[in-house]
């Protein structure tokens, strides 16, 4: 079981967690809609639009399938590093990739897993069924989650987690990054520069956090799992 050390530190890590997470997402549903419809569409920020004249007959629902995808392998991946001893890391992972906000979107009509049942079948007849399946695929990463929490009160800090992030990323993704584009209105191949400016960002946010030594080598690993991390000898020693 783990603790979730609510500090800066930390707090930093999964802000620039998360907004990678999402950009490559939109990054990779953005490429592969490129070479479907032969043109580049627009990244927005939590959306990607095809251009002008794609229609779904061109594989615009197979490129639009690649977003949820990946973030459905990185959630259960996250739950993957739990099992693995490294819950705090999988945790990170899990909550950094919105689940709730997944299933939400679909609840309310949106989201890119719902754009893809309709790609195939026109209209809400697979809302349902698409519901369904996005609550099945949740279940066992957040049930790993709970479990392996460290907490009095676990149900109010797994709500917590997933309700956050969510908040989050409403008012940082999807409000001030668009004002900032709106302002800065620039683009790079249907990318805003305020996009890559944030991905930018966030990487050198990762590396230069995951570099600095700390005591606890799992809190490390969230940055680590991709940058080589710095951990005193004297962790090794004790005990």
């Amino acid at each position: 079981m783990t603790r979730i050390p609510f500090t800066l530190r930390y707090l930093a890590q999964f802000a620039a967690l998360a907004f990678l997470c999402l950009a490559v997402q939109e990054l990779a549903e953005h490429v592969l809609l490129r070479a479907a419809c032969g043109s580049w569409g627009t990244v927005g920020f939590g959306s990607v639009t095809p251009a002008a004249g794609c229609g779904a007959g061109q594989g615009v629902p197979l490129a639009v399938a690649v977003g949820p995808v990946l973030a459905w392998l990185m959630i259960w991946g996250g739950m993957g590093i739990i099992r693995h001893g490294q819950p705090l890391a999988g945790i990170t992972v899990i909550m950094a990739n919105l689940p709730l906000g997944r299933v939400v979107e679909v609840l309310f009509g949106g989201g890119d897993e719902l754009a893809v049942a309709r790609g195939l079948v026109s209209g809400n007849l697979l809302w349902l069924p698409t519901l369904l399946l996005l609550l099945l695929l949740v279940r066992p990463p957040l049930a790993t989650t709970y479990r392996a929490l460290a907490h009095p009160r676990r149900p109010a800090l797994l709500s917590a987690l997933l309700v956050v992030p969510v908040v989050w990323d409403g008012l940082f993704t999807r409000t001030l990054l668009p004002a900032l584009s709106a302002w800065i209105p620039a683009a790079i191949g249907g990318v805003p520069v305020v996009f890559l400016a944030a991905m930018l960002v966030a990487v050198i946010a990762l590396v230069l956090l995951g570099r600095r030594e700390v005591r606890d080598p799992e809190l490390a690993m969230i940055s680590g799992q991709v940058y080589a991390v710095s951990v005193p000898r004297w962790v090794n020693r004790r005990g």
